[in-house]
């Protein structure tokens, strides 16, 4: 579905031109699709693997879905909003931009393609897993898609109808099922352990993955498809019966970075490879910093840096070096006495999207923006000589997300155990599954989301100035009042509220899904909307390729959201 190049010097009459597009574009899709088809399937596999995993886990550092989750803001950028109202991409666009169309499809149909001339039932089974994690990523992202007709490779309908979302759903289920029942069979062929980059070969860990995709996309529909009359509850229960989803870290779908250059690096790592300014421009929310300071969560002291130069309430200017969770930093204490420099209230708004002011607490070093404008500048902001897109008056990314050499804690994320114990502590809670309880689910939630982190399940420190790594109390984090689940109606607030904070620097496309889904945590909603002046955006406007090249089924998919593409529309499942 590329755009449609016009040759007017061919296409000289009007009663030619639609013939002339069809031909360009049979022509496009088959010199670039032709290529993939002279290897073997086991290399299709690997490109498949790391071009679904890298473009979905870039979500983390885009502005418009940190602002909606209410995660961070950007120093230069402002209100990103209108991104999801006013901004229309040339082509459909996953997290990095790429066409899936054009990409990462026509590699899975490949791969399937090679993979069946060589009886490798399971590394089409895989293939499935990956175009279903592509494909819900667009239906969530604008609603009615085209699918069934538009990514047959070779002999797909270059002008393809939209499915409904309803019937994009259905396939995504049969999709995931096909995908378990070959890869459980005892007639599945093995995985090339080698070009299996996501868990070197383990049928099972992938089994892990699809069922739990598998639940996490009911959760997403449930509603919808209750309402048109069909219920899955006895397909999550399936699921948990059968053992076969992620309970431990092990089980993440989640691709590590190398980290040897700029390309094979996490998203921030800049600092190492280019400009340090996509490092420090991404400051926390001071809703984010705040409630972790409130429950004393160990995390605060793993995702972020304490403010590089606060004002200070000496009166002579003040050095003070100190380490974090193994990092070091220089901290400058200014003077607020420096006639330069004033308290600065900024007009900020608090959880239920009521003005208030905040003022800048002296020598703060945990901070965040209290706004989506000018954070460059608030409470004199300070920047640093390398990169003027910072404030060091305020919280930013530990240096952790500039480590070179990479990570085994920086991944693409597609999906992690954490979040799959807290799908169940929701189903639970909601009677939909019947095992186990719904405190368990969760507490294991959030263990796994500590874990993952490396944070240690010991005796929590009185102070982490020194520390080397970070390590806490699970059991005391657990058994405080507001984060035990009560029994009561609270328990569903704080389950997507603690999931909410695991989704944090893994997972922000999901988080953005989930409180369109549930309207939770509630304060993300009602924030990030009073700054933006505007409806909370429940989807992405369609493609300009769409409009000009494919308008009358484009036209007809707009029925499902109310006939106009609109950022506010709601689609199927929000309905």
């Amino acid at each position: 579905m590329k755009r449609i190049i016009l040759f007017p010097m061919i296409c000289l009459f009007v009663v030619l031109l639609s013939s002339c597009h069809n031909e360009l574009r049979i022509a496009e899709q088959q010199q670039n699709f032709n290529n993939q088809y002279f290897s073997y399937s086991r290399y299709q596999l690997t490109t498949a693997i790391v071009n679904t995993a890298v473009p979905y886990g870039k979500g983390v550092v885009l502005q418009e879905q940190a602002q909606a989750d209410w995660y961070s803001v950007n120093c230069y950028s402002g209100d990103n909003f209108p991104t999801f109202f006013k901004v229309r991409t040339p082509n459909w666009q996953l997290n990095d931009g790429s066409n899936p169309y054009t990409g990462i499809f026509r590699t899975c149909i490949a791969l399937e393609t090679l993979a069946a001339s060589e009886g490798n039932n399971s590394n089409i089974a895989v293939s499935q897993i990956l175009r279903a994690v592509n494909l819900a990523y667009l239906t969530e992202k604008y609603g009615d898609v085209p699918y069934s007709k538009a990514d047959l490779g070779r002999t797909g309908d270059i002008f393809p109808t939209y499915d409904s979302q309803k019937l994009v759903y259905t396939q995504l289920f049969n999709l995931l099922s096909s995908a378990v029942k070959t890869l459980s069979s005892p007639n599945a062929s093995a995985l090339p352990a080698s070009q299996d980059v996501l868990y070197s070969g383990n049928a099972a860990k992938w089994i892990n993955f699809a069922n739990s995709l598998k639940f996490r996309l009911i959760m997403h529909s449930y509603n919808a498809f209750k309402n048109a009359g069909i219920d899955y509850a006895d397909t999550l229960k399936a699921i948990v019966s059968s053992g076969n989803y992620m309970q431990s870290n092990a089980d993440n779908a989640s691709l590590p970075f190398v980290g040897t250059n700029g390309s094979d690096s996490w998203y921030t790592n800049t600092a190492t490879w280019g400009s340090i300014n996509s490092f420090t421009e991404i400051k926390p929310s001071n809703t984010l910093v705040q409630k972790l300071l409130a429950l004393n969560d160990p995390r605060l002291y793993v995702w972020f840096a304490p403010a590089q130069m606060p004002e200070s309430a000496s009166s002579t200017t003040t050095q003070e070096a100190v380490i974090i969770n193994g990092f070091n930093y220089s901290i400058t204490h200014d003077p607020a006495n420096n006639p330069l420099f004033g308290n600065h209230p900024v007009n900020s708004f608090d959880d239920n999207g009521n003005p208030i002011s905040v003022p800048y607490p002296l020598d703060a070093r945990w901070i965040g923006a209290p706004t989506i404008f000018e954070i460059n500048v608030i409470y004199d902001g300070t920047f640093t000589a390398a990169g003027n897109n910072d404030n060091r008056r305020l919280t930013g990314l530990s240096n952790l997300f500039q480590k070179a050499g990479g990570d085994p804690r920086l991944k693409a994320v597609m999906m992690e155990a954490s979040e799959m114990q807290f799908l169940l502590a929701e189903a639970r809670a909601k009677n939909l599954i019947t095992s186990g309880t719904a405190s368990g689910y969760y507490n294991a939630g959030i263990s796994l989301s500590f874990d993952r982190w490396q944070i240690a399940n010991g005796t929590t420190p009185a102070t982490y100035d020194g520390s080397t790594s970070i390590q806490s109390s699970y059991s005391d984090y657990l058994s405080n009042p507001a984060v035990a689940l009560a029994g009561d109606a609270t328990d569903l607030t704080k389950i997507y509220f603690q999931k909410w904070l695991a989704n944090y620097l893994t997972n922000h496309t999901e988080e953005y899904t989930e409180i369109r889904r549930t309207g939770n945590p509630t304060f993300a909603e009602s924030i990030s909307i009073a700054f933006a002046g505007d409806s909370y955006p429940y989807r992405n406007l369609y493609p300009f390729d769409e409009l000009n090249n494919n308008s009358a089924n484009n036209t007809a998919a707009l029925a499902g959201i109310g006939g106009t593409d609109a950022g506010g529309a709601k689609m199927w499942i929000f309905k």
